[in-house]
């Protein structure tokens, strides 16, 4: 290895080639022979912000992106991390909170007639409790009307918010068999009564 004057020279080694004064650019090496060496000089470095993660400059530190999220800046933080904060509750999810459930039935005396709001949280216990309504419902038609309920089944739907993550409860419903024991006017009548109430007997949520 030879070592050039203070100001022009340029000592080589194996792996690349430095001046005395700056770095310059070091070309691909072919073989074993000497880097080709670009001769113009360099643009000095410039200094740049402090950048907090490898994501394009989102935040993903855990306390770094609450506060940019609590405080409105919510496009600052990684996607990620924002989801994590939505679910945790920390940061309003917009599609959990304007998800709203409806009755799809004949019933007038079951909840949700009008659409009406519930969160994920609440969500499994207000379609349960919906859907317990429409069993009770059936119960109460074939009870002293020559009408026997032979079966009665319930069913929660679910899904899980692209927003925040949260699984909630997206709808239900209820299905019953009744046994008539008349083959009467009256008894087909009821049976054509069941038959449409239970054709929408189900909870629709929209997202």
């Amino acid at each position: 290895m030879s070592i050039g004057s203070l100001y022009g020279g340029y000592s080589y080694g194996n792996y690349g080639a430095y001046s005395s004064y700056g770095m310059n650019t070091v070309g691909g090496v072919k073989g074993v022979g000497k880097p080709v060496l670009n001769e113009n000089p360099v643009d000095p470095v410039k200094k740049v912000g402090t950048v907090d993660t490898e994501t394009g400059g989102k935040i993903t530190d855990p306390q770094k992106a609450r506060i940019a999220a609590i405080s409105g800046h919510e496009d600052d933080v990684d996607p990620m991390e924002l989801k994590a904060l939505k679910k945790a509750g920390i940061v309003k999810c917009e599609t959990c909170a304007s998800r709203t459930y409806k009755d799809g039935s004949d019933e007038a005396n079951v909840s949700f007639k009008s659409a009406a709001h519930v969160s994920p949280e609440q969500s499994t216990a207000a379609v349960a409790s919906h859907e317990g309504m429409h069993v009770k419902n059936a119960v109460a038609k074939t009870s002293g009307n020559d009408a026997k309920l032979l079966n009665a089944s319930v069913s929660i739907s679910y899904a899980t918010c692209p927003e925040c993550g949260k699984r909630y409860a997206s709808g239900g419903l209820t299905r019953t068999q009744i046994a008539y024991k008349q083959n009467d006017p009256y008894s087909q009548n009821e049976k054509s009564q069941d038959y449409l109430s239970l054709r929408g007997a189900f909870v629709n949520a929209a997202a």
